[in-house]
């Protein structure tokens, strides 16, 4: 990196790119299968399914905002992974009918 970072910023800042960079790609694969008609393989889907779609496009702002906090405090970054994974964990985390 051009900038001088304490060790563990410099961890956490790679760890925290490469799930950003799989909350993108997630993102970009479902877009793709879901394109034309609404699915890749059948031509209706249902509105449960849409929802479940809609509840994941908050997931690339939520992990790049995290990967930012590591600059100001990398402990922060990691109590916000950890309870944004605590949250999906949650039963009823998730999306739901009503978007």
């Amino acid at each position: 990196m051009l900038v001088n970072l304490p060790p563990i910023v410099t961890e956490f800042l790679e760890a925290s790119e490469a799930m950003t960079a799989i909350a993108v790609m997630f993102n970009a694969i479902w877009r793709y299968g879901s394109a034309r008609g609404g699915h890749l393989l059948v031509a209706t889907i249902s509105a449960s399914r849409r929802a479940e779609a809609r509840g994941y496009r908050y997931g690339v702002p939520i992990y790049a905002f995290i990967t930012l906090l590591a600059f100001l405090n990398p402990y922060l970054s990691l109590a916000g992974f950890g309870l944004f994974a605590a949250y999906w964990a949650l039963p009823f985390s998730g999306p739901t009918a009503d978007g």
